[in-house]
């Protein structure tokens, strides 16, 4: 359950919070001094912002007083250029955790990052949005690069995540990227990405999970979601009623739907091969080889 307290406009002095029990405080806000909130013992502030400015100044906000966004409003911003080098404020439009990321002790774990039903978008090297903290939540939220090469959402080093009604769409890379987290998605939906949907990728470094067996998400590229550095075996894909998964060619794990094939996947009688020519070796006559999208 969650209460929403609102306070309009400029807050001024200093903005006591105490810990009430299941209970946010959303504040919407001109000009907040932040120096002069203080959350007591275990209450922390749900930030609904209207604009991109702050967005970007809510998701910076000390972990002490910090329990997440709502959006508002679309917002966009400019952070860098797809594909280039850059440093970790140029790799991603948006953050969630900056301070997080190569702590061992997550202060922002439990964050809420909730788009309130609109567009997060914007340029980058990397991604669109990153998340380095455990047991996020991101909800109710549509991310988009607009085609430039970059990923939507990536969730880096990162445990216990919550996808809720998120939606990653138009992004020249991956819908999705699960690097060496885990994950569990709920009405996540993917459409027109360039690499495919949700990557997930242990990196050699730790195991990768994705959970998204309650058949809710949808994927509607080829690639729906696939496995990289398989030979690790540090990943685990937990998938609904129906799906199965082929390795293709390049020794991807593909995930699909019972019957469908996917990109560079080559299948003789239900049984997947890593090339095309050992199953024509195995073949017989009469016999039919399905293969995916692909150079052969």
């Amino acid at each position: 359950i969650e209460g929403y307290a609102d306070i309009a406009g400029s807050v001024t002095g200093n903005l006591v919070v105490n810990a009430t029990t299941a209970v946010e405080v959303v504040i919407t806000y001109g000009a907040v001094n932040v120096a002069n909130i203080n959350a007591g013992s275990n209450g922390k502030i749900l930030w609904r912002v209207a604009n991109t400015t702050e967005l970007r100044s809510a998701l910076a906000y000390p972990a002490a007083y910090n329990r997440g966004v709502v959006m508002a409003a679309d917002c966009y911003y400019n952070a860098g250029t797809p594909g280039a080098g850059g440093n970790i404020d140029q790799q991603s439009a948006f953050i969630i955790a900056k301070s997080d990321a190569e702590q061992a002790i997550r202060d922002y774990t439990g964050y809420i990052f909730d788009g309130g039903g609109h567009t997060l978008s914007g340029s980058a090297t990397n991604q669109v949005l990153i998340c380095y903290t455990n047991d996020a939540i991101i909800r109710n939220v549509v991310i988009t690069s607009n085609g430039l090469n970059m990923n939507g959402l990536t969730i880096h080093r990162s445990t216990g995540v919550k996808l809720n009604n998120v939606s990653s769409i138009n992004n020249g890379k991956a819908g999705v990227i699960i690097n060496t987290s885990e994950v569990i998605a709920n009405k996540l939906s993917t459409s027109g990405n360039g690499w495919g949907g949700v990557n997930v990728d242990s990196k050699n470094i730790a195991n990768a999970k994705f959970d998204f067996s309650d058949g809710t998400s949808t994927f509607a590229e080829k690639a729906k979601v696939w496995v990289d550095n398989v030979s690790a075996a540090m990943h685990t894909v937990t998938v609904p009623a129906g799906w199965t998964f082929s390795v293709n060619v390049r020794g991807q794990e593909m995930y699909h739907p019972i019957g469908e094939i996917s990109p560079g996947a080559i299948v003789l009688n239900g049984e997947s091969y890593a090339t095309l020519g050992a199953a024509i070796t195995k073949a017989v006559s009469g016999d039919i080889i399905t293969i995916g999208a692909g150079i052969y």
